[in-house]
């Protein structure tokens, strides 16, 4: 592999191809000789170290599917684990955030490499790099998907009937928030503050003589996207949205056609070699849409009965729009779990599990899956004019 160095490190060239599909997939071969090329570039006080903030400064005058970007990317998340293969900082560079990544280390990693490809820090080098062989795009790409996941906070509180402005304040402390992940469909109808459900608790006002209610109300609600590529074998790879960008202006330069198509809350851009209309269509179907229906109710964790009373009956449905594979494995209970972009949101989303009341699907008139004579799919507006069908 032949590495560069760009011509003048404060700006990005735009007008450049970046990805080779012939280029060699990067290895820790190619990350020593970035290394090896560029230390001296990257190494601003001239220490014999690169750190991670000296990578991160590399990083931001560069392409974001740029071959050097990539290794600084990979490097930059190693530093501690690389940095300590050979140990020979000393002094004060031993507790300095200078210490960092020097050529003995970037040598003991090779020889690593070489002499042990299962261990441990090896394999997970290995792994970054692989996810970062964008050319992989350009070889056997057929669709870059940006994802919008529409969320929704909600809000278990207990309210009572009483004068006493501290048991008030108690019940608004004591409130838990849960995040749920519903269909676009949902998110539009609900607004910030609306109670979904509400339920009187006759246990307590039988057996304590407390006077209270259980509510579930929208504290918050939000649109995150992901954003992907697929491959020919429809085996996803996630992206950050910088590289999803540069890698549709990459796509154009190596003159591919790119055919933009939003349904179903999201953007689906096909690679292409032909419009659309210049395709020969084989066969038409209605596009169809998958649903589920949840029930979730409150699920924390409590020794005490009556809790677990509560939060059973205070229960809300939301619907759901799923992938065609999420609809066909979902049963009766609905785990987070199912949803592979779920889990992006760190918060106590797997704890908010519930049943599936009802699964449908719905044909959209807007839309129709077609079939080229190549055996490819594209969801489209049904106005596309195209051969054959």
């Amino acid at each position: 592999m032949k590495v560069t160095e760009s011509p003048n490190l404060s700006k990005i060239d735009d007008s450049r191809t970046l990805l080779d599909a012939e280029a060699e997939p990067l290895s820790i071969s190619s990350l020593k000789l970035f290394y090896d090329s560029f230390k001296s570039t990257i190494d601003s006080d001239n220490n014999g170290f690169v750190n991670r903030k000296e990578l991160d400064t590399f990083r931001e005058k560069q392409n974001p599917i740029s071959r050097e970007h990539r290794l600084a990317d990979v490097l930059a998340g190693k530093v501690q684990d690389i940095q300590a293969l050979s140990r020979d900082e000393s002094g004060f560079l031993v507790f300095s955030d200078s210490a960092g990544i020097s050529s003995k280390d970037i040598d003991a990693l090779s020889a690593k490499a070489s002499g042990d490809p299962e261990q441990k820090l090896v394999k997970s080098i290995r792994a970054d790099l692989a996810s970062r062989n964008y050319e992989d795009v350009l070889k056997s790409g057929c669709e870059l998907v940006e994802e919008r996941l529409h969320f929704v906070d909600l809000k278990f509180k207990k309210s009572s009937v009483s004068l006493d402005p501290w048991k008030h304040l108690g019940n608004s402390l004591s409130a838990e928030y849960r995040t749920t992940l519903v269909g676009q469909r949902q998110f539009e109808k609900y607004e910030v503050g609306q109670a979904l459900s509400s339920k009187f608790d006759t246990f307590g006002a039988l057996f304590n003589l407390n006077f209270d209610t259980y509510s579930v109300s929208v504290s918050d609600k939000r649109v995150h996207s992901s954003y992907s590529w697929i491959d020919n074998e429809q085996k996803e790879h996630s992206v950050s949205a910088p590289v999803f960008d540069a890698l549709k202006g990459e796509l154009r330069k190596h003159g591919r056609t790119l055919i933009d198509t939003v349904y179903s809350g999201s953007t689906h851009t096909y690679i292409s070699d032909l419009q659309i209309e210049e395709m020969n269509i084989v066969a038409r179907e209605p596009y169809q849409r998958y649903f589920v229906d949840v029930e979730f109710r409150n699920s924390s964790f409590s020794f005490d009965l009556s809790k677990h009373i509560r939060n059973a009956s205070t229960k809300h449905r939301v619907e759901i729009e799923v992938p065609e594979k999420v609809y066909n494995d979902a049963r009766a209970i609905w785990d987070p779990k199912l949803s592979m972009n779920s889990m992006l949101i760190n918060r106590r989303i797997s704890s908010l599990h519930g049943d599936i009341k009802r699964k449908w699907t719905e044909s959209d008139p807007s839309f129709e899956r077609l079939t080229t004579d190549s055996g490819r799919t594209f969801v489209v507006p049904r106005t596309s004019q195209t051969k054959g069908g």
